[in-house]
Formats: C-alpha cells, sequence, structure tokens
C-alpha cells in the first residue's frame, strides 16, 4: 500500500531548486473525460494520476536537460504531452503496445501502466520491465531525485 499522496508529489515540487519550471494545462481534463480515457486505454488510472490530471493535465517539470513529464490528455496538451499520442508513438516505434504515462527527461526508460493501475519501467531499447509499483511513489521519488 502507497502512503504517497498528492501533498507529497507537491511538497516535492515545492522542494525543487528554483530554477525547474512546473508548465501544465490551461484546460485540465474533467472526471467523465478521464473515465472515457480509463475506458479507451483499458487501463486502470491510478489515484494520483487522476489526481494531478484534474489539477496540472499533462505537466513538464525541467531544468535544461533535466526533469519529468507526465503524458495526459487536455484541450491543449501538445502531442508530446499527450497520453495516447506519446503510447501510440511509442508502439510504433517498437512494436510493443504500452500506455506511457512518465518519463525522466534524458532517460529512454519510459513507465508504463498496466491494467490494473500499477506502473513499470519500460526501456524501449530491449522490451525490457521493472516491477510493479504504486505511480505516486515512482513520480515522489523522482521528483526528489531531481533535487
Amino acid at each position: 500500500m502507497t502512503t504517497t499522496t498528492l501533498e507529497h508529489v507537491y511538497e516535492a515540487m515545492r522542494r525543487l531548486r528554483p530554477d525547474f519550471v512546473i508548465a501544465g494545462s490551461q484546460h485540465p481534463p474533467d472526471d467523465a473525460a478521464l473515465d472515457a480515457l480509463a475506458a479507451r486505454l483499458g487501463v486502470t488510472l491510478p489515484t494520483i494520476y487522476r489526481e494531478l490530471a484534474r489539477n496540472l493535465g499533462p505537466f513538464v517539470v525541467e531544468r535544461g536537460d533535466e526533469g519529468l513529464e507526465l503524458y495526459a490528455i487536455a484541450e491543449d496538451a501538445p502531442p508530446e504531452l499527450d497520453v495516447e499520442h506519446v503510447s501510440a508513438k511509442l508502439a510504433a516505434r517498437t512494436g510493443a503496445m504500452r500506455v506511457v504515462v512518465m518519463r525522466r527527461i534524458g532517460d529512454p526508460r519510459r513507465w508504463i501502466l498496466e491494467p490494473d493501475g500499477k506502473v513499470r519501467s519500460f526501456d524501449p531499447r530491449d522490451a525490457a520491465l521493472g516491477e510493479p509499483e504504486e505511480l505516486a511513489d515512482v513520480i515522489e521519488r523522482e521528483l526528489v531525485s531531481l533535487r
């Protein structure tokens, strides 16, 4: 069971060095749009994903060539942050149909969403899969490691 909450994630964002930029959507999705997304993708969206998507939409935390991207949907989402576009692009490149929800900038691995809502790291170079994890824990860990 995860102990990481939305407040933990926001606290990790607040503790980043001030030269990190956090950019999200002006029009994040509502619950109905997220329910439709989950149905289209055939997955359970983790609570933390839904909360972040409802508040920020897809977002980037970055400084130069380091940072974190969370893929979601939003009216104003650029294709490179749209979860369906990014997932389709990875499938075209690797032949593996995966729901890509996050990546660390500069790292070839992606975090993919399993049907049960757990995430795994996925390395497109060799299709290696990591162990299932809670998305909330991964997001907090990656944000903390950016400091």
